[in-house]
C-alpha cells in the first residue's frame, strides 16, 4: 500500500468542492494508494511532465 500526500493548494481545493466531487477524489486516492502506476484511468505523461503520471476522472486530473 503506498501513501498519498496532498499539497497545500490540493487541500485548498479539495475543501471548496461539493459532497459529491469530494466523494470522487476521495475515491480516486483510495485507487492511487493501492495501484498507482497501472489502471483504466491512469496515463503515463509525456514532455514537460515525463515520468509523471496522471489520474482523471469526472474531469478531474490529478497529477503525481
Amino acid at each position: 500500500m503506498f501513501e498519498v500526500l496532498v499539497s497545500h493548494e490540493a487541500d485548498k481545493y479539495y475543501k471548496k468542492q461539493d459532497r459529491d466531487t469530494k466523494r470522487r477524489i476521495n475515491k480516486c486516492i483510495d485507487n492511487l494508494c493501492r495501484e498507482p502506476l497501472f489502471g483504466p484511468h491512469i496515463k503515463k505523461l509525456h514532455g514537460e511532465f515525463e515520468g509523471k503520471h496522471r489520474y482523471e476522472v469526472g474531469g478531474i486530473r490529478m497529477v503525481y
